[in-house]
Formats: structure tokens, C-alpha cells, sequence
């Protein structure tokens, strides 16, 4: 496996970063995660443009363009010959500069039988903070998600739903989550405190395309259990039927119709890139 460190391409074992600068004392540092499938990374320009503006609002200076970032992306997936991967681009501060990294892995999926069974779910009892603007940031400080993370699957669940300080869905631990509910889309607002996803962003223009009424807006946690159907999203995962939270059913308990629809759309979409 070659990786990008600072220049070069490296296997991983050679590759080596100090451990005396902010970027891994203070997790001062934002990071992309991308899926590609036969050399045709999803909606690349779109995780280049959020992570410049991330390393903006951090304080931390590129010293890279995106043209030059997507060059090394692209380069870093040729160099490892896998059909599908995952590709995690970080930059994080230095003494002196910031140091940029491409690793790669192969993909691996979920088993189709999950697509279908979908995620149980949780309400964490960890709250996201939505007047931080660090919430809209995919920032390297995980901490709060991880340990929502570890309490789902300390419940034998898959994801970790976190309220922010009003009460309201602010998303999933990994994942933005979506409602429908009489033909229409739901989803947490800005303002709620997500994390605005590429995956998220792909599926509201699935939505237009379709002429699906979408709202982005407060939603409270019991609007979950009148929905019609719910589903989860990220740029590993795809989309993620959610018939399940706190061991209650939402709709029928099975994948639903349009959020097969959209994740049958979201599959072509990305052959494409």
C-alpha cells in the first residue's frame, strides 16, 4: 500500500510524523473521507472545497491547491491497485507548516444483507453542541463521536444518534439522518448542529431530481416514530435503511420504498464519480 505524507509516497510503515506539534497534541487538524470506485472518486471537487474551508476556520495554512490535492488523490488511487477503495486526505498543523497525508484502504462493505436488515439505532446520551461553529467542521477532534460510537455498540447497535442542546436531531455519530414522511424528505437543518455530508448534499439532489419535496428543519426525536420510513448517510457507508431506534419500529420496521429508490439512485451515481 503506497500513502502521500508530505511530498512523497511511501508504504505505510515508512511513513512517520512528529509527535511534538499541535496536530497531534490539541487534534488541531480537519480531515475528508472518500469512496472510489474504479478510479472515479464520488464527488471529489465537493470534499476538496469543504476541506479548504475547514482549514481555513482551524487556522491552518495548505500550502497546497486543490487542483495539486486532487492530482495527489488521484495519483495516491492509481498507485494501489484495488477496484473500490476509502481514501482519508488529513492535514494537520505543525511547528511550521502544515503536513498533508493520502491513505488508502480497500473497500469493504457492508453485507448486502444489511442494506436490507438496515442499523438499530440509539439516542446517545451525548449532546452535539450547535452554537459551536466547529459542528459543521470535519474536524480530527472525535471525541464526543467516538464515545457515542462506543455507547451504541456497548447496546449491541450500530449508530449512535446525538440530540443537541435543544433537544432537536443534530445526526448520527458517523452519519446525517433523514425522515420521510408522506412522500416527503426530512432532514436536520444547519443550524441543528450537523455536519453538512457530501453523501447528505448527493441524496437532497437526488431529491430535486426527482421533484421530491425535501425539508431541512428542527426535528425532534419522537418525529422519528411517526415517520414513514428513516434512513442514515455517509461517503463509506451510502445510505443506511434505519427501521430501528431504541428497539422501536419506525414504519414497518423494513427498508422502505424510497429509501430503496434513493439508494439504487446513489449506486449509479457513484459509478460515475
Amino acid at each position: 500500500m503506497k500513502v502521500f505524507l508530505d511530498g512523497k509516497w511511501l508504504t505505510l510503515d515508512k511513513a512517520r510524523a512528529p509527535i511534538d506539534e499541535p496536530g497531534f497534541l490539541y487534534a488541531q487538524g480537519v480531515f475528508e473521507t472518500m469512496r472510489a470506485d474504479n478510479e472515479k472518486i464520488f464527488r471529489l471537487e465537493a470534499h476538496l472545497e469543504r476541506l479548504t474551508n475547514s482549514s481555513k476556520l482551524v487556522k491552518i495554512s495548505l500550502g497546497y491547491s486543490k487542483a495539486q490535492l486532487k492530482d495527489i488523490i488521484e495519483r495516491t488511487v492509481s498507485l494501489n491497485n484495488y477496484s473500490c477503495l476509502c481514501l482519508r486526505l488529513t492535514v494537520w498543523q505543525g511547528l511550521n507548516k502544515a503536513h498533508i497525508s493520502v491513505i488508502s484502504r480497500k473497500y469493504r462493505p457492508y453485507p448486502q444483507k444489511k442494506y436490507i436488515s438496515g442499523f438499530k439505532a440509539i439516542f446517545s446520551s451525548i449532546t452535539q453542541n450547535e452554537t459551536n461553529f466547529l459542528a459543521n467542521i470535519k474536524a480530527s477532534a472525535r471525541l464526543h463521536f467516538l464515545l457515542a460510537e462506543e455507547e451504541a455498540k456497548s447496546r449491541g447497535m450500530d449508530e449512535a444518534i446525538l440530540l443537541n442542546t435543544k433537544g432537536d436531531i443534530a445526526e448520527g455519530a458517523r452519519s446525517n439522518i433523514f425522515l420521510v414522511k408522506d412522500g416527503a424528505l426530512h432532514t436536520p437543518d444547519k443550524e441543528s448542529g450537523p455536519l453538512l455530508g457530501i453523501t447528505r448534499n448527493a441524496v437532497l439532489d437526488i431529491a430535486k431530481d426527482l421533484k421530491i419535496k425535501t425539508y431541512e428543519r428542527k426535528i425532534k426525536p419522537s418525529e422519528l416514530f411517526s415517520a414513514d420510513e428513516a434512513f442514515l448517510t455517509n461517503s463509506l457507508i451510502g445510505i443506511m435503511p434505519l427501521p430501528d431506534v431504541e428497539k422501536k419500529k419506525i414504519g414497518s420496521g423494513k427498508i422502505g420504498r424510497l429509501t430503496a429508490d434513493f439508494a439504487k439512485r446513489y449506486q449509479e451515481n457513484l459509478k460515475k464519480g
